[in-house]
């Protein structure tokens, strides 16, 4: 009696061998002296080129910082007498303005980059 179920075929690519053509010969690996010394030659090269800057470059953004201060905070008590006298106004706007002068330190001199 025959085997009622034969053993599954596998299925699958033929194994191929590839020829690696073009390859350039390898040339000889640089010593670790020779790597240190053109790495020594560059970094000279750079640094007779371009010489530090020392010079105190001033920026308008403090004078911009102190310039908002001011119309921010000058808005801020405008609106405190300008409006009438409540409580809601006499704890939300020292809020607002201490968020306003935190938030706008914090942006010009931390986030901003020097213009």
């Amino acid at each position: 009696m025959p085997d009622a179920d034969p053993p599954p075929q596998r299925y699958g690519l033929k194994a191929r061998e590839f020829q690696k053509e073009n390859q350039p010969a390898t040339p000889p690996a640089p010593s670790v002296h020779e790597i240190l010394r053109a790495n020594l030659a560059h970094g000279q090269a750079v640094e007779d080129a371009k010489p530090m800057d020392l010079t105190d470059h001033r920026t308008k953004r403090t004078r911009d910082y102190w310039l908002l201060m001011i119309a921010g905070n000058g808005l801020g008590g405008l609106l405190w007498f300008l409006l009438p006298s409540s409580q809601l106004i006499s704890i939300l706007l020292p809020g607002v303005l201490l968020v306003l002068n935190l938030g706008l330190y914090w942006i010009m001199f931390q986030v901003m980059e020097k213009y």
